[in-house]
């Protein structure tokens, strides 16, 4: 634990998740605030991992050499010693820790059920301490397992997440059980939402499938069916006068016209009605 470093405590919605000093800097849970009780100096803790640092805000520059000069457009100071410059592109009068922030090995989601306990507890409090010890660092297996095998309550308020309350006269033990994993919470549930999608799609091409087999099969029937036979007019009866200008071809008429008598030259003896 960073020896430069005490009263560890997370901030609450009540002070608009403000350290004590930090105006307009959040330091949201599962980071914490902390104090450094010789500089009388607030620092915000990152529970981010291996990266993880303690920031505070600059201060004013000293001539006398206790703090050092920051920035390049805009110039800012940090204490000498304790403190370096912030590290991050495009940021400026934040000044880094350079002790090890003692969050960084922290247990994310145990500190995330030590805010919870702490809250649940005393919802309109503006901040909750609590001590970073060796609870925090344990995995969530061990945590659970101490927490069930225990039956007093003082090995309860000692070992369920290194809880200490800011007045202990006035609050009792935290007997709390840490909510359960929501990885955990959502293995008893029905369906997740991944399984109804699913179903939903599946439904969705099924009923496609089936629409596109009832469209091909009426296609089918409708290239199957013969086309209409080609019907004949009826024959359309001659006319009177069509019927007294052609004859049917028929022997009987050819002989009828055949037997009618040629007309006969008269002799010329006969010419004007002479004999």
């Amino acid at each position: 634990m960073a020896t430069q470093l005490s009263q560890f405590f997370f901030t609450s919605e009540a002070s608009q998740w403000l350290c004590p000093n930090f105006p307009g800097w959040e330091c949201v849970p599962p980071n914490a605030c902390a104090r450094n009780s010789t500089l009388a100096r607030g620092y915000c803790c990152d529970a981010k991992g291996p990266d993880s640092v303690c920031w505070a805000l600059s201060v004013s520059c000293a001539a006398d050499g206790s703090t050092i000069t920051c920035g390049e457009s805009e110039e800012y100071c940090c204490f000498a010693t304790i403190e370096t410059c912030t590290r991050t592109p495009d940021q400026s009068n934040v000044c880094w820790l350079t002790s090890t922030d003692i969050l960084s090995d922290a247990d994310v989601k145990k500190l995330n059920n030590t805010f919870s306990s702490l809250s649940s507890a005393s919802p309109s409090a503006t901040s909750f301490p609590f001590t970073p010890d060796a609870d925090l660092f344990t995995s969530s297996i061990s945590s659970a397992s101490a927490s069930s095998s225990s039956t007093s309550s003082s090995t309860s308020s000692s070992g369920s997440a290194g809880l200490v309350p800011s007045d202990s006269s006035s609050q009792p033990p935290a007997t709390t059980t840490p909510p359960a994993s929501p990885i955990a919470s959502s293995q008893g549930s029905s369906l997740s939402g991944g399984a109804i999608a699913g179903i939903v799609i599946g439904a969705l091409i099924g009923l496609a499938l089936l629409a596109g087999a009832f469209y091909i099969g009426r296609w089918n029937k409708k290239t199957q069916r013969p086309s209409p036979k080609h019907t004949l007019a009826p024959p359309q009866e001659l006319s009177a006068v069509d019927a007294r200008h052609e004859l049917p071809d028929d022997p009987l008429n050819r002989l009828e016209l055949a037997s009618e008598p040629k007309p006969q030259e008269l002799p010329e003896d006969h010419v004007g009605g002479r004999w």
